[in-house]
């Protein structure tokens, strides 16, 4: 897109649409502690098979004094690489690629998943006291099959979809004779109703934060309407509330009149 305001916008061309169907009943993967084979195990989800998109990278451990380094064995400059190194105890630590702090590790705020640069000499180096409490994860991404699996799943995005205020409306369609579902990119919280063709709908989710809808045959028309939970009664409390704070702050001066 054109540059503005001294910034460039570029279109992620992996992006997932902000609404899609299909007949996979996407559900919540277990995450157990692998950022990599999650996203794995939600894209087999999405897509109905199994989806492989990185490899694992071998590395070289070194242990010194405060410090824990790794030498990664990856030559690919086209794809990226990246590592995780989940800590079983936090620490005031700092993360070194390729010889520059990239930031604080393992404490309040820190990054887990983190982008190496592939040099000649690939390495990463934690300073910490405590050298033994991670378990290095380095994979690397295969683009090809990241855009491969994101096509097939941008070809099932539903176009006709509207933000209005607090309500969003959009229309999938349902196959006859199977299972269908509507998946839209936004949280799952209290607050949310839905209706399918003007009759209550259920919300579920699934990857543990986005709606999912059960279709039904031919046309859905789905609207969602978002409001405050508990607004009325908040209301009313706050009401009561400055009520109270009124007959304090003029009860003194009634009390006088009716002496009077």
């Amino acid at each position: 897109m054109p540059v503005a305001n001294g910034k460039s916008v570029y279109r992620n061309p992996y992006a997932l649409p902000l609404a899609f169907s299909g007949q996979n009943d996407v559900n919540n993967p277990v995450f157990t502690g692998n950022p990599f084979a999650y996203q794995e195990a939600a894209y087999s989800q999405l897509l109905g098979k199994k989806v492989t998109l990185y490899k694992r990278v071998a590395y070289k451990k070194t242990v010194q004094a405060g410090k824990v380094t790794y030498v990664l064995n990856s030559k690919d400059k086209k794809n990226p690489l990246y590592g995780n190194l989940p800590w079983s105890q936090a620490g005031d630590n700092v993360l070194e690629i390729n010889w520059k702090v990239l930031s604080n590790y393992a404490g309040w705020l820190s990054p887990s998943v983190f982008f190496i640069p592939v040099q000649k000499r690939t390495r990463v180096t934690l300073k910490t006291k405590t050298p033994n409490a991670y378990q290095a994860q380095f994979y690397q991404l295969d683009l090809q099959k990241l855009a491969k699996a994101s096509q097939e799943i941008q070809a099932k995005a539903i176009k006709q979809i509207s933000f209005k205020g607090l309500r969003i409306t959009f229309t999938a369609i349902g196959k006859k004779g199977k299972a269908s579902y509507a998946y839209l990119e936004v949280p799952v919280k209290s607050g949310w109703k839905a209706t399918n063709n003007g009759k209550k709908a259920e919300i579920s989710s699934y990857l543990g934060t986005f709606m999912k809808f059960k279709l039904k045959p031919d046309v859905n028309k789905i609207q969602l309407t978002y409001t405050i939970p508990k607004l009325k009664l908040g209301s009313l409390i706050s009401g009561l509330a400055a009520l109270v704070l009124l007959l304090v702050a003029f009860w003194p001066k009634i009390g006088q009149r009716s002496r009077k």
